[in-house]
């Protein structure tokens, strides 16, 4: 009895039960238990040992079969057996949803009950082995690819034993793309992101298979760790001569329009530079949050949560000149010119930073890791903001105005500056760099002050302030960062 494969039938065909007592009589299977109703099934199953169920869908006449199966499938989960009459075979059709399972039409006879049974828990069995082989199969590959740290570190964030969760080591998108759109709630990457060529199109794609709130880990080497790597590799001199080159080639090229193709043509994409600025941007553009990130020598893997669409920016601003987004007058965006001094894809962390680190002193966003060292030094001394020429060329902006905000810090004035504001263009010299009030709340009194002068005296106040902002930025009254 100890190595029958335990059967629960639920009918209340008395004819069909006395025909599996029959059938089940010196073979593998035993009857552990019965109900007379789905209904009635759900209390009896939990209290049996049970490999397998037997369900009649022609008897009861229970509208909600389906929920009731799922209930079911809950409490206990083994294959079931389906059987109806062939008058109502459309029964089928509710219930193909639950697997593994299968299905037989009365009459039937002994051998085909019996060979359904072995078939179906054959199956069972095998996908149960699958399953606890995932585990071990993925933990072993991890281990194998990035070691004992590395997989302790993806197993606390991540369910690798999940029928959603999917582990790749791929730079190609296809191997992404074929999987299925809307399915997982987890996917590792373990191969480096740099050697990825189109990688905001490979971030897309994750995007498209994963669900909503779905889980992406990806592992990347850092700017910062690659110089580190370099330095110490080769000895004192030589190093930083190399280094030269390398930030030349794969840091400097792609970013101009006439060598991009040179840099391509050299490297195929391929063990690209990337700043974790320009990491965390460009995965915000593709409609990731960060969720955490950390450093397992010598790379940082990253932890990111899907929560919308991406953004299909197809002109990001990469290059040393690029245009933000700005309110304009009467409300409308603009696009101000500068001269870089962040790193590639900032303008995406911009709520990011806000919400994690609020603003300085001074009236910028506190602790601005996307800043770069050449950007601070043209930020000192206002260089960056030259190109606002050009907007104020084309009619776009004045040479003294309020400050050109992006829609989510305009969104944070007061209501009665708003208003006042949208009247007039934006300027290159703003009344905070006039009047010396610089940190966020004087920066918006300064702007009142001003658009208040600007009313009664609307030629002489530009004067007046752009006098002053001059004097100001010559005499190092006043810093732009």
């Amino acid at each position: 009895m100890t190595n029958k494969k335990k059967v629960f039938i639920s009918s209340c065909d008395e004819f069909l039960l006395n025909q599996f007592q029959n059938f089940f009589t010196n073979s593998v299977y035993h009857i552990s238990g019965t109900s007379l109703s789905g209904m009635d099934a759900i209390g009896k199953i939990p209290l049996y040992e049970t490999d397998v169920i037997i369900m009649d869908l022609s008897s009861g006449g229970e509208s909600n079969t389906l929920e009731i199966i799922e209930k079911i499938k809950e409490q206990n989960n083994v294959p079931f057996v389906f059987i109806t009459d062939d008058d109502v075979i459309d029964a089928f059709i509710e219930v193909r949803k639950i697997q593994p399972a299968g299905y037989l039409v009365k009459p039937f006879k002994k051998s085909e009950i019996i060979d359904i049974l072995n078939r179906i828990i054959q199956k069972s069995d095998h996908q149960k082995y699958l399953a606890s082989l995932n585990v071990d199969k993925y933990g072993q590959l991890i281990i194998d690819e990035c070691g004992e740290e590395v997989h302790a570190f993806i197993r606390k964030n991540i369910d690798l034993g999940s029928k959603t969760t999917c582990v790749i080591s791929t730079t190609s998108r296809f191997n992404v793309k074929i999987l299925e759109s809307g399915y997982y709630k987890s996917l590792v990457n373990l191969q480096l992101i740099n050697s990825i060529k189109h990688l905001n199109k490979f971030f897309q794609v994750v995007n498209n298979i994963l669900l909503p709130g779905g889980i992406f880990l990806l592992v990347a080497e850092t700017k910062e760790t690659r110089k580190k790597k370099i330095l110490k590799k080769f000895p004192p001199v030589l190093n930083y001569i190399y280094y030269t080159f390398d930030f030349i080639l794969k840091r400097l090229f792609p970013k101009l329009s006439f060598t991009k193709k040179i840099y391509f043509f050299l490297t195929r994409g391929k063990n690209r530079v990337l700043s974790r600025t320009e990491i965390l941007g460009r995965l915000y553009s593709c409609g990731f949050s960060i969720i955490s990130e950390t450093f397992i020598s010598p790379y940082s893997y990253y932890i990111v949560k899907k929560v919308k669409g991406p953004a299909f920016d197809e002109n990001p601003s990469y290059g040393p000149l690029f245009r933000m987004k700005r309110v304009g007058k009467g409300g409308k965006m603009i696009r101000v010119y500068k001269l870089r001094t962040m790193h590639p894809y900032s303008e995406y962390l911009q709520d990011y930073i806000l919400e994690t680190h609020g603003y300085s002193e001074i009236g910028k966003l506190s602790d601005d890791f996307r800043l770069t060292t050449w950007g601070k030094f043209l930020r000192r001394y206002w260089l960056d903001e030259l190109p606002q020429l050009i907007n104020v060329l084309k009619g776009e902006m004045k040479l003294v105005g309020v400050r050109p905000l992006s829609q989510r810090v305009f969104n944070d004035y007061p209501e009665d500056i708003k208003k006042m504001r949208l009247k007039y263009k934006p300027g290159c010299f703003p009344p905070y760099v006039a009047l010396l009030m610089q940190n966020m709340e004087k920066s918006i009194e300064a702007e009142k002050i001003y658009l208040l002068e600007k009313e009664k005296h609307p030629y002489t106040t530009d004067i007046k302030y752009f006098c002053k902002a001059v004097y100001n930025i010559l005499t190092n009254k006043i810093r732009s960062s």
